[in-house]
C-alpha cells in the first residue's frame, strides 16, 4: 500500500536511512543526531510518500514539487526501499506514484553520486537520462565524490 506520509513515521523512516544496505550515506545519518533528524522530518514529511507492507514501511520517497520557473518539474531527494523486499519494484512504485499525482508535471529531476552504482542502473532502467553532474560535492568515507543529476521526462 502506498500513501502520503504521517508525522508519526518518523522512527520507521529513520530506521530505514540509517540501513547500510539501503542507504549508502549512512555515515551521514550517523553524525546527525535524531534531534536533528526530527526537525527535518517535521518541515518535510508533508512532501513525502511511504510503501507499507504488513503495516510496516518498506520504501520512503521525499520530493520537492516546484512553482514558478521550475512549476514543470518535480525533484526527488530522497528514494529508498529495503532491499529484501523486491528493492527496484518498490522504487518503480514510488515513482510511478509521483507521476500519477503530479499530472502536469513534465519532468522529475534526481541526483545520485557517482559512486552509487546501483540506483544509477535503476534510474537509468527506469529511463532517466543523465544531465549533468556536480563536482566533488559529497563526502564519502573521508573523500570527496562527484554527483550525476538525473532527469526523466514525463509524457
Amino acid at each position: 500500500m502506498i500513501r502520503n506520509a504521517k508525522f508519526g513515521d518518523f522512527k520507521e523512516v529513520f530506521e530505514l536511512l540509517l540501513n547500510p544496505k539501503v542507504n549508502d550515506f549512512v555515515e551521514i545519518g550517523r553524525n546527525a543526531s535524531v534531534r536533528e533528524r526530527q526537525m527535518e522530518w517535521q518541515d518535510n514529511w508533508k512532501k513525502a510518500l511511504v510503501v507499507e507492507q504488513n503495516k510496516k514501511i518498506v520504501g520512503f520517497a521525499y520530493y520537492t514539487d516546484y512553482s514558478g520557473k521550475k512549476a514543470h518539474v518535480l525533484k526527488v531527494g530522497t528514494l529508498i526501499a529495503k532491499p529484501q523486499l523486491q528493492q527496484k519494484t518498490v522504487l518503480e512504485i514510488l515513482l510511478k506514484e509521483l507521476e500519477k499525482r503530479h499530472p502536469a508535471k513534465q519532468k522529475i529531476e534526481a541526483a545520485a553520486v557517482e559512486t552509487n552504482t546501483e540506483i544509477l542502473d535503476f534510474y537509468s532502467g527506469f529511463g532517466f537520462e543523465i544531465e549533468g553532474e556536480r563536482k566533488k560535492n559529497f563526502m564519502q568515507n573521508g573523500r570527496l565524490v562527484n554527483e550525476k543529476l538525473l532527469a526523466y521526462y514525463l509524457k
